[in-house]
């Protein structure tokens, strides 16, 4: 330590232990400025087996910052089960698992599901193991990983080939809200490909399937007469007293992240979750996923996604900043990324939107003022779908905090007057935008 020009020393204390500390000149090390771009995975599903607590949360969390939407679990038949499940565009695998062995977890994952990317991710340094993945058309990553190279290697093994949907591949969808319907039909439409049907309840969704028409169902949370609780509940019956009939992908539409997480889901009995205000992008990935609409219609609708919005035709004066604690009435950018753009087709929605939603407003303030809160609640679920999926996102989170709050009328008070104005500032916006995209 001398020898370097620094000191060390000891200091201790009876009974509280010893502290032992050195000082030792260094220089200044001169770093480049130059960050590292990492992958972007939005809206590529993506599979982990680990067994190692640590690994696996490292692992997810790198995932999930590039933008992938991530299943994790410890054992081999836990993977199966979940690729049995639902399709991934990427399974990330460990070799060595409490239950089984990684290569033929690999195996097993390509003959059900031929289309899923395929990554092992192991400390095991084996020639021959290495071959026998590569020859699974694989690629083999060395722990520990950067999150650039463990980014790269999902990016680059997704979707190796289309793997369309047997049978009927006609989608259908149960959703109550007028312009949530609106915005995903047109979203749809804007993908090709995929032929859908809409209905407003659970009841009239099992009437439809019992046509055999359909190979995939979208499904809300909260409908009248059977939500999307009961649907569920009674298709998988259906299928349990059936043994011969196929089992039938169901997704679930939701605003509610906590519904996201894996266990709540399959424990209600649904296949996946896509979380509303649903993206193009999300919505794409999706339906390549499941088999609607091949890869090919993917990339056109993505290069699509990519073309420049054209400039206004009339110069208007600039939107009134936002404020800092709210956000923009009309969210452009969430507009665009919903969307694949923003133009005067797409801001005729928010118009409607406005329109739809005028007598919802009337009717939260009329369920208000009467203390029916049960109304109350209702009707501020159906004000939160439809502002978030037309992109007014301050609107949407009051109305979500009045949904939690309608039981208590002291807490909904301050939140009806502030919906209110909040409309009033959203349609201010709409007339603005849609006048200036004219």
């Amino acid at each position: 330590m001398t020898l370097m020009g620094g000191e060390i020393g000891v200091y201790s204390e009876i009974g509280k232990g010893s502290t032992f500390w050195f000082e030792i000149p260094t220089l200044a090390i001169h770093t480049s400025d130059n960050t590292v771009s990492l992958p972007k995975l939005d809206g590529l599903a993506v599979l982990v087996v680990e067994d190692h607590p640590q690994g696996r949360k490292e692992i997810v969390s790198s995932l999930k910052s590039m933008g992938a939407d991530v299943e994790a679990c410890s054992f081999y038949q836990e993977g199966l089960d979940l690729i049995k499940r639902r399709p991934f565009d990427v399974a990330v695998i460990d070799h060595g698992l409490p239950d089984g062995n990684g290569l033929e977890l690999m195996r097993e994952i390509n003959d059900l599901r031929p289309s899923t990317g395929l990554v092992m991710y192991t400390v095991h340094d084996d020639y021959a193991l290495q071959h026998q993945i590569r020859m699974l058309g694989a690629t083999y990553l060395s722990k520990p990983a950067s999150r650039l190279g463990l980014g790269e290697a999902v990016k680059d093994n997704a979707r190796r080939g289309s793997e369309m949907l047997t049978g009927p591949r006609r989608l259908l969808i149960a959703e109550d809200t007028d312009i949530v319907r609106n915005i995903l039909q047109k979203q749809i439409e804007s993908l090709g490909g995929a032929e859908v049907d809409f209905v407003i309840n659970g009841a009239e969704a099992l009437e439809k399937l019992k046509t055999g028409a359909y190979g995939i169902l979208f499904t809300d949370l909260h409908m009248p007469e059977m939500d999307g609780y009961m649907l569920v509940r009674a298709i998988r019956e259906q299928e349990e007293a059936d043994p011969s009939r196929p089992r039938l992908p169901v997704i679930v539409l939701t605003a509610d992240v906590q519904m996201a997480q894996r266990q709540i889901y399959l424990k209600e009995g649904f296949d996946e979750c896509l979380l509303k205000p649903v993206s193009l992008g999300q919505l794409r990935h999706l339906l390549v996923r499941w088999g609607l609409i091949s890869e090919n219609q993917g990339i056109a609708a993505s290069e699509a996604m990519k073309t420049p919005d054209p400039e206004p035709a009339a110069a208007e004066p600039s939107a009134p900043a936002a404020n800092a604690d709210t956000g923009p009435a009309i969210d452009l950018e969430a507009m665009a990324a919903q969307m694949g753009s923003v133009d005067a087709g797409t801001l005729e929605m928010v118009g409607m939107f406005c329109d739809m939603t005028e007598p919802v407003v009337a009717r939260i303030r009329a369920a208000y003022d009467s203390g029916n809160a049960h109304d109350l609640e209702e009707a501020a679920h159906s004000l939160k779908g439809a502002a978030r999926s037309a992109c007014c996102m301050v609107l949407g989170d009051i109305a979500a905090k009045l949904q939690d709050d309608a039981k208590d009328l002291a807490k909904s008070a301050p939140l009806v007057p502030a919906i209110e104005q909040e409309f009033a500032r959203v349609r201010e916006e709409a007339a603005r935008l849609l006048k200036q995209y004219a």
